[in-house]
């Protein structure tokens, strides 16, 4: 029997194969908690308010192809990136197609790029800024900390342009995310701009962070600092480690 062989599967009057429609499937349903953060990483209140936030966005205007629902394409979209297979693994998963997995992880990631970075992503104000110091004098007794700096590499593929310039120092193709935390890991600041083989200084010299808070002097409340790894320098608003004498020598050594 040859596998190729289409000539047994029946046809319409014009010649077309008959569209063979899967059924679709969550595979991670918002109403079970331990679905959600097992599959999805995420819990069932967060995907319900990035729900309510651009489900209108993600409607479609058509029931032509069977167009996925708004739910549908953000449980696809945020089971895709809490896992990072293969999109036609995830479109066997959820009974869609390849390219419509595609489409659901570009829509979705752009809406909340659109509409919930600029409210989520900030520093907090009122009642949570007053309590900001307090938290974070009660981690490691440090005063007067708005936040903390540091970068990540996030693995990315091989990209056709420039791709020297992604090859960080592990050896691995990469970009650069900088990013400003409180003291429960929630995010105030994130720039994902720069490849991997950027160091972390300067990629901390580029984006409006370094204009807001170097050239313009302003401050979520008077005398803010920032806490950072001694890969940034140090600033007057920015506070990195004390090198010890032992570990300068080894430095004065390494230079000689």
């Amino acid at each position: 029997m040859n596998l190729y062989d289409s000539s047994g599967e029946s046809e319409d009057e014009e010649g077309r194969r008959p569209r063979n429609f899967k059924p679709r499937v969550n595979s991670a349903q918002i109403t079970d908690p331990q679905q959600c953060l097992e599959k999805i990483r995420m819990c069932a209140e967060a995907i319900e308010y990035v729900l309510q936030v651009i489900g209108g966005d993600l409607q479609h205007n058509t029931e032509r192809n069977r167009a996925p629902t708004p739910q549908q394409q953000l449980l696809t979209a945020l089971h895709w990136l809490g896992d990072g297979a293969q999109y036609h693994g995830f479109a066997d998963m959820h009974g869609l197609h390849k390219s419509t997995v595609q489409r659901c992880v570009q829509n979705v990631c752009q809406k909340i790029v659109t509409k919930l970075f600029p409210e989520e992503i900030c520093w907090p104000t009122g009642e949570a800024l007053a309590s900001l110091l307090q938290k974070f004098m009660a981690v490691a007794g440090f005063p007067r900390v708005a936040g903390c700096i540091d970068g990540s590499l996030i693995l990315i593929d091989s990209p056709k342009v420039n791709e020297k310039a992604y090859v960080d120092r592990n050896g691995d193709h990469s970009i650069n995310v900088m990013a400003v935390c409180g003291p429960n890991c929630e995010f105030f600041y994130v720039t994902a701009r720069w490849p991997g083989f950027t160091h972390d200084s300067r990629v901390m010299k580029r984006p409006s962070l370094f204009t807001q808070w170097h050239q313009n002097h302003w401050r979520p409340f008077p005398g803010a600092l920032l806490l950072g790894d001694s890969g940034y320098p140090l600033l007057s608003w920015l506070m990195t480690p004390v090198v010890q004498r032992e570990q300068m020598q080894l430095c004065r050594k390494d230079k000689t």
